[in-house]
């Protein structure tokens, strides 16, 4: 992505390329005026909304601007109001929940949000904008959002899986033995109802004395004296 700005105008120039190696390029005109840090951050955005309409869930983006690139990592600051007003865009936009591959708000209306301070400055989203239009895409939206949250179920459950996937293999089993000092969870009626929330879910340490079943063990205290049930 490349943004422009002198003389002759304001435009941006995009390449997308896939996994497969295809290229797609697109030049555009902005209709207002623009600096050269607004023009690279109007092609960031306007190649995210790109991608995100063919379905891409996920982009690696190269610019020759290192300073939108430090802005956008956290490491340069934007001090300028209009900057600060595209960098909170894109960070908007580049913040979906990792579970989900959504933002909260697109979860909860079908779309994304706009930001006000974003409303403040000339952008080609804005420029272009017709109510008309706007409330056909809304309507489309609503009828899709059924779609987007099931989606999003299944990503989150696929999310949950890897997870649970990459800590079982850092986790060693090792069998209980008599003699083994461990604490019991405290359950059910167990729990004292005066502790309230703030009391303790676990109790011990014990001693197993013995094996009862799979899972299950008969304990005993540090003073051996013996727990009625395994």
């Amino acid at each position: 992505m490349d943004g422009a700005a002198n003389q002759k105008g304001f435009g941006v120039e995009l390449v997308l390329i896939s996994p497969e190696k295809i290229i797609i390029e697109k030049s555009l005109r902005l209709d207002f005026s623009a600096t050269n840090n607004e023009t690279e951050y109007e092609a960031l955005l306007m190649g995210m909304a790109m991608v995100r309409r063919m379905g891409e869930k996920s982009v690696k983006v190269f610019s020759d601007s290192r300073l939108v690139v430090g802005q956008v990592r956290g490491e340069f600051e934007a001090k300028d109001e209009r900057i600060q007003g595209y960098l909170s865009r894109v960070k908007h936009l580049t913040t979906p929940r990792r579970s989900t591959g959504k933002t909260p708000f697109s979860m909860t209306y079908g779309a994304e949000a706009v930001i006000p301070l974003e409303t403040r400055f000339s952008t080609m989203k804005n420029s272009s904008f017709s109510p008309t239009s706007n409330n056909e895409q809304l309507e489309k939206s609503f009828y899709l959002i059924k779609e987007q949250r099931e989606n999003a179920m299944v990503r989150l459950a696929h999310y949950q899986q890897k997870l649970r996937k990459g800590y079982d293999a850092n986790v060693k089993l090792r069998p209980l033995e008599p003699g083994d000092l461990v604490f019991r969870k405290v359950v059910g009626t167990a729990k004292n109802p005066a502790w309230g929330k703030l009391g303790p879910n676990w109790e011990g340490p014990y001693r197993i004395t013995s094996g009862a079943s799979i899972g299950a063990y008969f304990l005993e205290d540090l003073d051996s004296h013996v727990i009625p049930r395994p």
